[in-house]
């Protein structure tokens, strides 16, 4: 069986907490894992994975973890339940990690696109008034008549 590429992770444990935890009761990381394998058929998602990609949401204040005082267990399994944020559910619905991703290269092009812009015009601007310059100092010494003014402003 395959497995998530480490941006479906992310995105599939979103989707989970999104869809199955509409009532904002928590869920333990065995239904996580549960919900998680059966999203996509043929794909699987490992449990020390999933302790890793909670920890990541965790870190991005995406979804929050509450630990249940209800069972005297010690089992990872059921100890702690898992909540999506408002943060989560926003994030989730604007596309998630994958969209993020599109969204951070397509400014990165637009960034260096506006930067080589900028540099052709600031050479545009800067060969400009370098030839203004040229042409006021050969009206300086090379005037057509007396009365012709050297600078444009003066008349």
């Amino acid at each position: 069986m395959k497995e998530f590429s480490p941006i479906e992770q992310l995105d599939a444990i979103l989707k989970v907490l999104y869809e199955y935890d509409k009532a904002q009761l928590g869920m333990s990381l065995a239904s996580i894992i549960y919900h998680a394998n059966t999203i996509e058929e043929g794909k699987t998602l490992p449990f020390t994975v999933l302790q890793l990609v909670i920890t990541k949401l965790i870190k991005d204040d995406y979804v929050k973890e509450n630990v249940s005082k209800e069972f005297n267990t010690v089992s990872p399994l059921t100890d702690k339940n898992y909540f999506i944020t408002f943060e989560g559910l926003v994030f989730h619905q604007q596309g998630g990690y994958a969209n993020k991703i599109i969204l951070d290269s397509e400014n990165e092009k637009r960034i260096v696109r506006n930067e080589k812009w900028l540099l052709r015009g600031t050479w545009f601007a800067g060969i400009a008034a370098f030839l203004v310059l040229l042409w006021q100092i050969f009206l300086y010494f090379y005037p057509v008549h007396k009365d012709y003014p050297i600078f444009f402003w003066q008349k």
